[in-house]
């Protein structure tokens, strides 16, 4: 397996952050992709919400999970680009 089909996971922060969550959309933007939300549901004490993003090079699934955080996972190349470029947009 070489380094562009690795598959990685990244935690961003909190699944409640709404700034980080816009600025990860912003990030995609700038990146030539979009994101849309696939899925939202609850069960028992966790709330769930997944999204698609679809960038030039590749496609990353989101999840917005309770307890779990705000979690990015795809091609390790894209993963470790996108969570860089969100959280510089932190600053």
């Amino acid at each position: 397996m070489n380094d562009s089909s690795a598959v990685l996971a990244i935690e961003l922060g909190p699944e409640w952050d709404d700034g980080l969550l816009s600025k990860l959309r912003i990030a995609v933007t700038q990146a030539g992709g979009t994101m849309k939300e696939l899925s939202w549901g609850v069960g028992g004490s966790q709330e769930v919400t997944t999204y698609q993003i679809q960038l030039p090079g590749g496609s990353i699934e989101v999840k917005a999970e309770t307890y779990m955080g705000l979690v990015i996972r795809g091609p390790s190349v894209l993963v470790q680009q996108l969570a860089a470029a969100a959280k510089a947009s932190t600053n």
